[in-house]
């Protein structure tokens, strides 16, 4: 397929979704990716239509696949820490999250979500034990 084609498929998946059409807009983003695997920002655009569909699995694939092509990208890091979150799958989540801060350190969104993420942990784990003269 050519990239014009990838590109009209993609669109065409934008459209679909405005409609209320979400499992053909999935297909239709499907088609995009394929035609243009090296494009981060249609598998980005994939994974956000999974995750309306409830697929965290499929989704966290996407975003994995769009960040490898793309690690500069907020979005991306941002989606699959929260999908992480959903996942259960926590310090992976703040691994992502951080990696998002890191990307852009004013944004406040991204702070207080690596926070509550940081809160959560501490909260799992419980407190860090101190070291006493005694330890070795």
């Amino acid at each position: 397929m050519a990239p014009d084609l990838a590109v009209f498929q993609v669109d065409l998946s934008h459209a679909l979704s405005r409609a209320g059409r979400l499992d053909d807009a999935i297909e239709a983003a499907r088609s995009g990716v394929a035609a243009e695997p090296a494009n981060a920002r249609f598998r980005a655009h994939l994974g956000d239509l999974l995750l309306r569909r409830g697929d965290l699995a499929g989704a966290e694939e996407a975003y994995r696949a769009a960040a490898e092509r793309d690690p500069g990208n907020i979005h991306i890091r941002d989606q699959l820490s929260r999908i992480l979150v959903r996942l259960r799958r926590p310090d992976e989540a703040r691994k992502a999250a951080e990696e998002a801060v890191s990307l852009d350190p004013t944004n406040a969104r991204l702070h207080a979500q690596l926070q509550r993420l940081e809160a959560f942990l501490a909260r799992r784990d419980g407190p860090v034990p101190e070291r006493s003269s005694a330890d070795p």
